[in-house]
């Protein structure tokens, strides 16, 4: 806390059965802080805590530059088994790295969440090189962000492999400029990819492979304009039910590209 350039650097365990948390805190904690992170560590998050509150492994807060790398966390859930059980969640922090981490027994992997108390956007956070397996709710989840890159990252096994929400249209708020390419999703259970609000703007799902599981991209609420407001391009689509599904239907490639003006530039044999 108000420190800088600190880094925790593994291997070690944090094993909350023997660590007293707080709601809104977790096991580890880096907040108004400059440059400090952790680096190969493990966080047992012992499953769910009696409180409902965010739960998280590692909660990054009013950081800039900040960091969680090489590191394993797991069993961290949340009482309602939402995505406010989390590995990692930002709030309020700038230039995050999130990367080559290992993360499973979740509610969700990695939650870029919220922003409070500024005008400024949460911005240029990256999650790249990292495997979330077993996550209840979402792999990867972007909300109040501005300019991150969610990229070449691993999903395996979970309710939902990467979840894009706008929470208003207040302009730190929403997905701005975000870019999620080159993911590879596999076995969602519920949907590769979910887009929920309609605020997003210049929002870019480029080259990401989804792999098994009952639908590609569900839109939240549609036919809003919400998917409308996401490029969505050259996706590969193997095993899935349907390309894409909104309050309207389920469409196949072809009406998806009609619908909403995705995949233009996709083969049809990426269906």
């Amino acid at each position: 806390y108000s420190r800088d350039y600190i880094i925790w650097r593994g291997p070690f365990l944090l094993d909350e059965a023997a660590i007293s948390i707080s709601a809104d805190t977790g096991t580890v904690v880096l907040t108004d802080a400059r440059g400090c992170g952790v680096d190969g560590i493990t966080v047992d998050g012992d499953g769910a805590p009696d409180y409902v509150d965010n739960h998280t492994g590692v909660r990054v807060e009013s950081c800039d530059g900040c960091f969680v790398r090489n590191s394993t966390l797991h069993d961290i859930y949340h009482a309602g088994g939402n995505w406010n059980g989390a590995g990692v969640m930002l709030y309020n922090s700038d230039d995050t790295r999130v990367e080559n981490n290992l993360i499973y027994n979740v509610g969700s992997g990695v939650f870029i969440k919220g922003v409070f108390g500024t005008t400024e956007p949460q911005a240029r956070t990256v999650v790249r090189l990292n495997r979330v397996r077993s996550a209840a709710a979402v792999c990867y989840m972007t909300q109040d962000s501005a300019d991150a890159q969610i990229a070449q990252n691993l999903c395996e096994d979970s309710g939902n492999g990467i979840v894009v929400q706008a929470r208003t249209d207040e302009a730190t708020e929403h997905p701005v400029r975000d870019i999620i390419a080159n993911n590879t999703i596999v076995n969602s259970s519920q949907t590769c990819m979910m887009v929920r609000g309609n605020a997003h703007e210049a929002v870019r799902v480029w080259n990401n492979l989804c792999a098994g599981g009952p639908v590609g991209v569900y839109v939240d609420g549609g036919p809003a304009p919400a998917a409308a407001q996401i490029d969505f391009e050259h996706q590969f689509f193997d095993g899935v039910s349907d390309i894409a599904t909104d309050s309207t239907g389920d469409f196949n490639l072809a009406a998806w590209t009609s619908a909403y003006g995705h995949e233009l530039a996709t083969p049809s044999a990426q269906q």
